[in-house]
């Protein structure tokens, strides 16, 4: 699955906004908490579960990492592997493009199928997602440098 959209941040704040949200994820995966300055391409963390009823394993590995251009991401676990792509071309100040990629290879059939029969309501979702990770930046900005109020106007 690929979405390209346009946004109306730079392509700075939206790659440091990407890096928080795997930081994030990282961190609820029980894989601790990440610095960003540990974030490079090759960065791999795994991780293994074992119970009465099965042994999990999970692995996050960075497969790219251009700040603030590119940042490829790769889950694994014992159902299959996730990659998740974002490529970003600035275009002027506070408006770049993003390229959105993911693809699941799953180990099983019933999760192929399953990740087939989502393709579409994923794909609605990420878009929505995109939209709100610029809306949060703007926002984010808005707060963080108010527009000064014009003295004359009633």
């Amino acid at each position: 699955m690929i979405i390209n959209r346009k946004l109306n941040v730079s392509d700075e704040e939206l790659f440091d906004y990407i890096v928080k949200l795997f930081r994030q994820e990282i961190k609820k995966q029980g894989f601790g908490d990440v610095r960003i300055q540990d974030f490079y391409k090759g960065l791999v963390l795994k991780k293994s579960i074992q119970n009465q009823e099965e042994n999990r394993s999970y692995s996050f590995t960075i497969a790219e990492y251009d700040r603030p251009k590119r940042i490829k991401i790769i889950y694994t676990t014992s159902k299959g592997t996730r990659f998740v792509d974002y490529r970003i071309r600035h275009k002027k100040d506070f408006v770049c493009d993003v390229e959105y990629e993911e693809d699941i290879v799953a180990k099983n059939l019933r999760m192929r199928l399953k990740a087939m029969n989502n393709d579409a309501k994923t794909r609605k979702n990420m878009a929505k997602s995109i939209k709100a990770i610029e809306q949060d930046i703007i926002s984010k900005r808005q707060q963080d440098h108010p527009m000064e109020t014009n003295l004359f106007s009633e």
